[in-house]
Order: C-alpha cells, then structure tokens, then sequence
C-alpha cells in the first residue's frame, strides 16, 4: 500500500484540519483529484503498483491454517484500474467492468507462486492484480 510524501501528508492534514468549512463532498473530491495526480505521476515513472498486503497465500503449504500476507487484512481497501497491463484478453475483460482512474474496493486478493488476483466488491469475477494500483493512504 502507498503512504504519502511529507508534502502528500501536509496537504491531507491541511484539508481534515478545513474539512470542517467545507463539505464531505467537496473534501471527497479533493482526495479524488490529488489521487489522480499521484496515479498520472506514478504511471510516469513506472511506480504504479497494487500491494499484495493481505492476500491469501494460496501457494503456502500449511493448508490448516489461512495464512495472509503480512498478516493484515485485504477487505475494504481500495485501488484504481490502469486500463493497462496483464494478458490481452484478461484487459479486455476488466475493460467491461472497470474505468480508468476508478476507485474500487477490493474483496479479496489470492496471492499464488507466479500469479496474483483480485475480486472486488459487487462484481463475482476474479482479474490480474497487475492491472491496478492502490490508492494513496
């Protein structure tokens, strides 16, 4: 998961502190657009990930027990589609459920050996974790 830069801490701090003059949505879409400058700057420099944090570990050998990533939770997070990445087909896919720059949550994610996937909130399909990015904490 992403974490902010000092002046991305600043600016957030700035607008929880003034979020009591202005309203949640106006609040909601400043989040939203400075979310979209980190994703375009992120793209530009190749740093567009999604964590795998929270993942189940389908690969583990200890079936017993669920075993997660970091021991953290995947459910509720959120990630934006890249509109890029992954097989062709799997892209195509995604492109009739998803929007570029669209915030989703996220379901649950199954972290295997040489794969990883995603399942979202609403939508009973699983797609390649590679075509997402997470969304700034």
């Amino acid at each position: 998961m992403k974490t902010c830069t000092d002046q991305e801490r600043r600016f957030l701090d700035f607008i929880i502190d003034k979020s009591q003059h202005i309203s949640s949505g106006e609040t909601e879409h400043l989040f939203k657009m400075m979310n979209e400058i980190r994703l375009k700057r992120d793209e530009e420099k190749g740093n567009n990930k999604m964590s795998l944090d929270g993942g189940l570990n389908v690969y583990s050998s200890n079936f017993d027990k669920e075993e997660r990533i970091n021991n953290k939770t995947c459910k509720g997070r959120h990630v934006y589609f890249l509109n890029k990445n992954g097989y062709i087909a799997e892209l195509e896919e995604a492109r009739k459920y998803f929007n570029k720059g669209v915030m989703y949550y996220i379901e649950e994610i199954e972290v295997g050996r040489s794969s990883s996937r995603v399942k979202f909130n609403g939508i009973n399909r699983w797609f390649n974790t590679t075509m997402f990015s997470d969304v700034l904490q």
